[in-house]
């Protein structure tokens, strides 16, 4: 699912800097001769975590998972405006097949088990590591807006449910999917940017409530990717705040801006 907020960078990818973007220190936080050992460092370990019982399910993992954004909005009404965005950045050489190879980038997933919910949390943590801070920071702001805009949200939801619609797997399958608006979740670090749903899900006789919370954020040359799912209940701001906090603690301390 974090290539939806990837797939968001690419498609603004061509724009540029934009002129409400602060200035920033051009000195990368992460050596690019180093980067990948650093950008590891700078993961979190299960220890960091709140509470216990967790442990580490995916190391490095980049594909596990990963939600292909740009094929489930194909033909979907309410991403048009996401694929006319798309288009628009392909003109420029920018599409997830033509991206730029990362100097670092390191993964890591947790899995925690509560006994009495059908679901475990988990927790991912992504960092990229660019050879600039330009890279990282070119238009960021637009990227933030479009991430948290309404209609961003609302093609994750309607290419969601249409991906469960069409896979014959998923047949007998209800799922009901609705978005958090950005305006009520927990503020990313560093001016990052948020986006959470919900999918109430049916798979008779057994019915449960999931959460996904996605938060992306620049750190200097890195692009820092949290990824958040389990039983909806357990992703409280509280919670969600903490981890993000700690992540980015982590960060700061490895790789100094």
């Amino acid at each position: 699912m974090a290539a939806a907020l990837a797939a968001a960078a690419i498609v603004l990818g061509c724009t540029g800097d934009s002129a409400d973007e602060p200035s920033v220190d051009l000195t990368p936080a992460f050596d690019p001769q180093s980067a990948d050992a650093a950008a590891h460092d700078a993961l979190l370990a299960a220890a960091d975590l709140p509470g216990s019982g967790w442990e580490v399910t995916a190391r490095d993992d980049f594909e596990d998972g990963d939600f292909d954004f740009e094929a489930a909005m194909s033909g979907v009404e309410a991403c048009a405006s996401m694929e006319q965005l798309a288009a628009f950045g392909s003109m420029f050489g920018e599409d997830s097949s033509d991206q730029a190879e990362y100097v670092g980038h390191a993964q890591i997933e947790f899995t925690r088990v509560d006994v009495g919910f059908d679901l475990p949390d988990t927790v991912e943590v992504e960092i990229a590591v660019n050879a600039t801070v330009t890279e990282t920071r070119a238009g960021w702001s637009l990227v933030k807006t479009m991430i948290e805009s309404d209609e961003f949200s609302g093609c994750m939801v309607a290419a969601l449910q249409q991906a469960f619609h069409d896979d014959p797997e998923m047949e007998g399958m209800t799922v009901r999917v609705e978005a958090v608006p950005a305006s009520e979740l927990p503020a990313a670090p560093n001016d990052g940017a948020g986006f959470a749903m919900t999918m109430q899900i049916g798979i008779a006789p057994i019915s449960f409530d999931m959460g996904l919370h996605m938060y992306t954020w620049p750190h200097s040359n890195g692009e820092i990717t949290v990824t958040f799912t389990g039983p909806a209940e357990h992703l409280t701001d509280d919670y969600v705040r903490d981890v993000l906090e700690r992540v980015d603690a982590k960060i700061n301390g490895t790789a100094s801006e």
